[in-house]
C-alpha cells in the first residue's frame, strides 16, 4: 500500500467515475485523498452497462429486455423497479 497523506480534508473511498468525479469537485475546497481497492483501474465502472434499452421494432422480442436488465444487474436489481421504469421506458419510446 502506498503512503497516505498524515491529514487530509477530504477522503472518498472509491475510485470509479463517481468518486473521482467527486475528488475533483472537493479539490476546491480542501485536500483530497482517493481510496482504491488496488489500482486505480479495478473499480467497477468499466462493467457498467449504462443507457436505456426499448423494443423499438416489431422484431425486438419485448419480454427479453426486462430480463436483460435484471441479468446485467447481476441480482443487485430490485426486480419491481426495473420492471417499473421498463414499462416507463416502453410508453415513452412509443411516443
Amino acid at each position: 500500500m502506498k503512503c497516505a497523506p498524515a491529514e487530509t480534508d477530504f477522503l472518498v473511498i472509491g475510485a470509479g467515475v463517481a468518486g473521482l468525479r467527486a475528488a475533483i469537485e472537493l479539490a476546491a475546497a480542501g485536500r483530497v485523498v482517493v481510496l482504491a481497492k488496488r489500482e486505480l483501474k479495478d473499480s467497477a465502472t468499466q462493467l457498467a452497462q449504462g443507457g436505456i434499452a426499448a423494443a423499438l421494432s416489431d422484431e425486438d422480442e419485448i419480454g427479453l429486455h426486462l430480463q436483460d436488465t435484471l441479468n446485467a444487474g447481476d441480482g443487485l436489481c430490485n426486480p419491481d423497479a426495473a420492471r417499473y421504469w421498463w414499462k416507463k421506458v416502453q410508453s415513452a419510446s412509443k411516443n
